[in-house]
């Protein structure tokens, strides 16, 4: 009896023991569990930054346009370069990640986007027959940077640690400062109203109307030093220049007489005409009609933010672009850089070769953006066409990743990607030059860039909320894929709504 005693007693406190391990082990389960949720916490709120940061860099698009036109590129490059040195520089100071949601994702993000609007308007504004060629040179160092920056920042960290790697990085940035002094204004919005009006003008039937004194005061042909011919009778003037009449009180309506303009450099610096059966005869003589000028001269309509809103928004195409392209495109652009990594390392693939990944991306993308500096200033192309044909096929490739999972599939892919961005990035600028012309392109690309900035702000963390939900990164590429090919859909529409209407112009 005693050793059955004995017995029980044993196996009481063996099933105790296994009680207490089971329970630490339940409880080191909770906290492991707890630790996860805590560091799946952790990167929903990391991943705001770049969000931030990336959304800031275009959002301020808007705002930029504005200051652009009043204060012109160079500030407005300057005050970016600044905005974004300060920035990353007080980011090396911040004792919270909510501060550094203001320093990193606001104020330098915010820098950020004043340079990269300057720039892109600048040289759209300077460049017009090797306009690809400046933009695909220009975004190059884009490519450079993503070969060289995320090794350089390894070694800043290794050596000074992220508060030290902020500092070095905002001295690197401060140099900005000196390349944005090189930018100017080559058009000032005086000559912008002229050129607008005289693509008006030279669009429609037209005649000239001048006033005159008595016919007894007109001078003879001797008398007058300069003569221009006018010979053209109900159809465009395309021989006129706005600049030159436009003061001298020329204006263009709709019907024409032939004759020959006498120009007289006397006191009034007036106009006559002589006509081949001699002068008119059928002038209005009375004060009223002198007055004609003055009066046409003030009711020329002046440029303001409404009228210029009234016509980008008024423009199918441009409507198009955003609805079906920026909105689209900017949701989910950033989603195949971002993931592709951690898609490579839930494949089993090791962290380095996840890494090298973009690298190979970033060579891809140098050489892609030369290549087609190279071509695109030897050949005409069709910029919204060549943008359509690089999102579908760049979308059809991140759809395929999904299913090919061999290293050698997935550097492929990483290639491919290199090229699909150096394509899609650097052509947007230009397709909205194409679509609204070059008097309304810094405020189209500003509100260009403020969508894409909302769409790049609630695009990341809507990617990895979709990863979250179906367990991997597969259903996220496959959503990518889908809405590059839709964006790349409504770009070939616009390029077909162009070719229509340059053949109706044609035709007419």
């Amino acid at each position: 009896m005693v050793v059955v005693e004995v017995v029980g007693v044993v196996m009481m406190e063996e099933e105790e023991e296994e009680e207490e391990e089971e329970e630490e082990e339940e409880e080191e389960e909770e906290e492991e569990e707890e630790e996860e949720e805590e560091e799946e916490e952790e990167e929903d709120d990391t991943s705001w930054i770049p969000s931030l940061y990336a959304g800031m860099m275009f959002a301020v698009g808007l705002p930029c346009s504005f200051l652009q036109r009043r204060f012109g590129i160079r500030p407005l490059a300057i005050s970016g370069s600044i905005f974004l040195t300060g920035g990353l520089l007080s980011s090396a100071f911040v004792t919270s990640l909510f501060q550094l949601y203001i320093t990193y994702g606001l104020v330098a993000g915010t820098g950020a986007g004043m340079l990269l609007f300057s720039g892109t308007c600048a040289i759209n504004l300077y460049f017009n027959k090797r306009r690809q060629l400046a933009c695909y040179l220009a975004t190059s160092g884009l490519s450079v940077g993503s070969i060289f920056y995320p090794i350089l920042l390894n070694i800043l960290i290794d050596k000074y640690g992220w508060r030290g790697t902020f500092v070095c990085v905002s001295g690197i940035a401060s140099h900005t400062v000196a390349a944005a002094m090189l930018l100017k204004d080559k058009r000032g919005p005086e000559k912008s109203v002229i050129v607008k009006l005289c693509e008006q003008v030279k669009a429609s039937k037209t005649y000239l109307e001048i006033s005159v004194p008595e016919k007894d005061e007109l001078p003879n042909e001797k008398n007058c030093k300069d003569i221009f011919n006018v010979s053209t009778i109900a159809y465009p003037t395309k021989g006129l220049e706005l600049d030159d009449y436009l003061k001298q009180g020329i204006f263009l309506e709709s019907d024409t007489k032939s004759g020959t303009i006498f120009h007289d450099p006397g006191k009034f610096s007036q106009q006559y005409i002589k006509f081949q059966n001699g002068y008119l005869n059928d002038l209005s003589k009375s004060k009223d009609e002198l007055l004609t000028l003055k009066k046409k001269e003030q009711n020329i309509p002046q440029r303001s933010w409404l009228s210029d809103t009234r016509a980008v928004f008024s423009n199918v195409r441009y409507l198009i672009f955003t609805c079906g392209e920026t909105y689209v495109v900017m949701l989910v652009y950033f989603i195949p850089f971002l993931y592709l990594p951690n898609l490579a390392t839930s494949l089993g693939y090791s962290d380095s070769t996840a890494a090298l990944l973009i690298t190979v991306a970033g060579i891809s993308s140098l050489a892609t953006r030369i290549l087609n500096a190279v071509v695109s200033h030897k050949t005409k192309i069709n910029i919204p066409l060549l943008n359509g044909i690089g999102l579908i096929t760049g979308g059809a490739f991140t759809i395929a990743c999904t299913f090919l999972h061999k290293e050698l599939h997935l550097f492929l892919y990483a290639a491919y990607l290199g090229i699909f961005s150096a394509i899609t990035s650097t052509i947007q600028s230009l397709v909205v030059r194409d679509i609204v012309g070059v008097e309304l392109f810094s405020l189209a690309w500003g509100y260009t860039a403020l969508t894409s900035g909302i769409m790049a702000i609630v695009g990341p963390p809507l990617a990895g909320r979709i990863a979250d939900i179906s367990g991997g990164y597969s259903v996220t590429f496959q959503y990518a894929g889908g809405m590059f090919i839709l964006a790349g859909f409504s770009s070939v529409i616009i390029s077909v709504i162009k070719t229509c209407r340059r053949k109706t112009v044609s035709i007419n």
